[in-house]
């Protein structure tokens, strides 16, 4: 199918090209365009933003209650995105469940609340983990967190009374399932380092070979890999129903930065994350401009933007995807790009 889609001077020529059009209001619709076709930020005139950047950002802050500072953001500043961004509507009790050792209950501990999370691995959740060690062991930890038990004890059951408790929130954190793969795949390569074998499967044979065959494990491939870190992250946190109305709050990775602060609020973690580990703060978010918070919000980020805590083992910036990679991710992941709000590639 042939695209439709102009290129940014036909765009501009075609919007300026009635003849009504005064020259200032010409001038105005120049810059302005052009500021949104190159999505960067117009130069800053004695430190006051255009009167386009205005027009863009004002219904922004008033729909997502943000505060801007001065070119950045400050700990005060990111307390002001709400939770309720993220809220979702929980539909139905739960009837069928099939336990899974990346969903937990978390427990509470110094005033925290409880809530259950699912943490699927390539989620950034080695962190989370020594969080939940902390609430079962009041203990902090930087290192071991998948060696201790603290999945292992803290399991959500069929008969856990969290289950189907409307006061003990369901979150889930999903994350972009074409960044997902390329992140399970340097995973791949880091645990088979010493396998040469392995070091010679592509990115795309990695994809055909081990992702797209649910049942690839180590004793079908003799490489060294979990299932679940290449899994859907929707087949392995809850039984299908979940998918639709089965989550209290579904976080994307990649907006990390910006429901964090959240996050800790509503479950009073804040005192018990912001101290005590090994960079005093556990979660060590990147910082992000207002535009970068505007853009995360309303775009799910920069395709640079893998997520927004510095933490795993890949490049952030390097996309190994091919048309036939992208095929078989969206065939896949289907349930993953449904349930994480995640934009479908076309190939």
């Amino acid at each position: 199918m042939k695209s439709t889609a102009r290129a940014p001077g036909s765009l501009m020529s075609a919007s300026l090209s009635t003849r009504s059009t005064s020259p200032r209001l010409r001038l105005v619709l120049v810059v302005c365009i052009s500021s949104i076709l190159l999505s960067t930020q117009l130069p800053r005139v004695f430190g006051r933003e255009s009167a386009c950047e205005q027009s863009r950002n004002q219904p922004l802050e008033k729909e997502y209650g943000m505060r801007r500072g001065n070119g950045g953001i400050d700990s005060s500043e990111r307390t002001s995105v709400d939770c309720a961004l993220w809220k979702r509507e929980r539909k139905q009790a739960v009837t069928t469940f099939t336990p899974d050792r990346n969903l937990n209950v978390y427990p509470s501990r110094d005033g925290s609340k409880e809530f259950i999370l699912c943490a699927y691995p390539k989620t950034g959740c080695s962190q989370m983990i020594m969080l939940l060690h902390y609430l079962w062991k009041g203990e902090k930890i930087t290192a071991r967190q998948h060696e201790l038990g603290a999945r292992q004890n803290n399991l959500l059951s069929r008969d856990s009374p969290s289950l189907n408790s409307t006061t003990v929130p369901r979150i889930l954190i999903m994350r972009d399932p074409y960044k997902r793969t390329v992140s399970s795949y340097h995973d791949f390569r880091r645990r088979n380092e010493g396998n040469a074998r392995a070091l010679s499967v592509s990115f795309e044979d990695f994809i055909r070979n081990i992702v797209a065959k649910s049942s690839a494990t180590k004793a079908t491939t003799g490489y060294e890999q979990a299932n679940d870190h290449r899994r859907p992250i929707s087949e392995g946190c809850s039984n299908p129903s979940w998918i639709h109305g089965g989550w209290d709050y579904v976080f994307q990775l990649e907006q990390m930065a910006l429901w964090l602060p959240c996050f800790q609020e509503m479950l009073n973690l804040t005192h018990i994350i912001s101290e005590g580990w090994s960079n005093s703060s556990l979660f060590n978010t990147v910082e992000l401009s207002v535009q970068d918070q505007y853009r995360l919000l309303v775009h799910g980020g920069a395709k640079s933007l893998s997520k927004s805590i510095r933490t795993g083992h890949e490049n952030l910036d390097e996309d190994l995807h091919t048309p036939y990679t992208i095929e078989v991710v969206n065939r896949v992941f289907f349930n993953d790009f449904v349930l994480g709000g995640y934009t479908l590639r076309i190939y």
